[in-house]
């Protein structure tokens, strides 16, 4: 089902039907310099899969809850392959689209803390976003 919607999407429509602000971590920003010569595929990919976050509908596939050793803490897995996967969460922060000059907004955002490519290194990842929370 995700599959068959994310191959409709148009990478270059950055408002489609987007409910949701994708806020991209440096660690996450990472990846796509990294690959993004080698593996546009995969780059590609993850990109439509965070366009289909941003729209809010949120299959398990899309929002997978992680363990993460704290109440407080809510991390999410979206899967991308087999092994690959994107960490995130729901935060809060200020929002420049929604401000003005004389009133300054907040929204939740989805925060893109990781894209991790093979499964062992899920973990590490998911510990080193739970020390960057």
């Amino acid at each position: 089902f995700v599959h068959s919607i994310e191959k409709c999407m148009d990478l270059c429509d950055f408002d489609y039907e987007s409910v949701w602000t994708i806020d991209i971590t440096e660690q996450a920003h990472k990846f796509f310099r990294k690959h993004i010569k080698r593996q546009h595929h995969l780059c590609d990919r993850v990109i439509r899969r965070l366009k289909l976050l941003s729209t809010g509908r949120w299959p398990y596939v899309l929002c997978k809850p992680l363990k993460t050793g704290k109440t407080s803490i809510k991390l999410y897995e979206s899967k991308i392959d087999s092994g690959s996967r994107i960490i995130w969460q729901i935060a809060v922060s200020f929002s420049p689209r929604r401000s003005s000059m004389d009133c300054r907004f907040c929204e939740q955002v989805i925060r893109v803390w990781d894209i991790v490519l093979d499964h062992d290194n899920l973990t590490k990842s998911i510990l080193r976003a739970v020390e960057r929370v």
